[in-house]
């Protein structure tokens, strides 16, 4: 027999972790002691869930019980969200919310079916991913202002996520081994571990791109290289709508946000025929590395290969020219291929 638990979550100021929340969140009228079997991940419970459930599964269900919330009811639900315009992407993070909730409450004996089962979810479309071309990329680098001139900077030169690069930490630039290690990102304005296992990396950087940060770290050792008054990394959200947009409609050119700098570096690498491997390990794309376990999470490997290196003298090379033009090596850069390339 089911349970008559109204869908009514509550998170307490002093919840001491996942457990003790995700308990409330599920309508429980106390904690869970301390010693419950029902363990949960340790650990807060995010912001952006908390969002979700206050904005959103509140209103919705917060007059149901439990075993009101049928199959149909979650597509109705879905389908309401869909006419209010919400995207795809949007509508799948909130039934993956509340579908891990109700896996908690299946395992407490709250409920004893599953609503998610049969469920209908748009179709999720990969939006057409544009890169600047390297005029513009130039163009750009070259328009800004620090300290946004060295985030386009690693930006184009490393082809990192543009959450990475608001979560760089000067511990994990190794400027005597011009080796950049990515061990964390920004997500929503805080420091979150890197988006797939594949993103835990490290790569070269050219000479002279460790030159220009060994000048603007200017001995720091240790903390954000991007950070906000608060003391919080910098947002990528924040970053497109108040300094990369406003320089983009400056130049006269289409915002394509701070991705299209990670497509110009693939689309870079892709025409100057890198390997597949060096691509892959530079971009943080799962490959080989995460199955025969060869990930380095505490510290960054010194196996950094040939190919790796040549690849950051090239992005080197055309930033630099920004800094210092020298427009004979620069013609030269672009007309020699990457040695080993397949």
């Amino acid at each position: 027999m089911e349970r008559s638990l109204p869908f009514s979550p509550s998170f307490p100021e002093n919840a001491r972790n996942r457990e003790e929340a995700t308990a409330f969140l599920l309508t429980s009228p106390t904690p869970v002691p301390k010693n419950s079997k029902r363990s949960v991940q340790a650990g807060l419970v995010p912001s952006d869930t908390r969002r979700q459930v206050k904005n959103r599964l509140i209103p919705a269900f917060e007059n149901c019980d439990l075993k009101d919330i049928t199959t149909e009811v979650l597509q109705s639900y879905i389908a309401a969200l869909l006419k209010k315009g919400n995207s795809a992407k949007y509508i799948r993070n909130i039934v993956s919310t509340m579908s891990a909730m109700w896996s908690i409450a299946l395992s407490w004996n709250y409920v004893t079916y599953k609503p998610f089962e049969g469920l209908i979810l748009p179709p999720l479309v990969k939006p057409y991913s544009e890169a600047y071309s390297p005029e513009e990329a130039v163009a750009i680098f070259g328009a800004a202002r620090e300290p946004f001139k060295t985030l386009l900077w690693i930006a184009g030169e490393c082809g990192m996520r543009p959450a990475e690069v608001c979560g760089l930490d000067a511990k994990y630039i190794h400027l005597a081994d011009c080796v950049v290690s990515v061990r964390q990102s920004e997500s929503m304005g805080r420091i979150v571990t890197p988006k797939t296992e594949a993103g835990y990396r490290d790569f070269a950087i050219s000479e002279e791109l460790a030159e220009h940060l060994r000048s603007f770290l200017r001995g720091k050792r240790e903390g954000l290289l991007f950070m906000s008054p608060n003391g919080r990394p910098w947002r990528e959200t924040k970053v497109v709508e108040k300094r990369l947009n406003p320089l983009l409609k400056k130049l006269g050119f289409a915002p394509k946000g701070l991705k299209a700098f990670r497509h110009f570096n693939a689309t870079m690498m892709d025409a100057r025929n890198v390997p597949v491997k060096t691509r892959q390990t530079r971009l943080g794309h799962d490959d080989p590395r995460v199955t025969l376990g060869m990930k380095n999470r505490s510290g960054y490997t010194h196996m950094i290969g040939e190919d790796d290196r040549r690849v950051a003298a090239m992005f080197g090379e055309m930033f630099g020219q920004v800094l210092c033009p020298d427009v004979s090596k620069q013609e030269e850069a672009q007309t020699q291929p990457i040695v080993g390339a397949v």
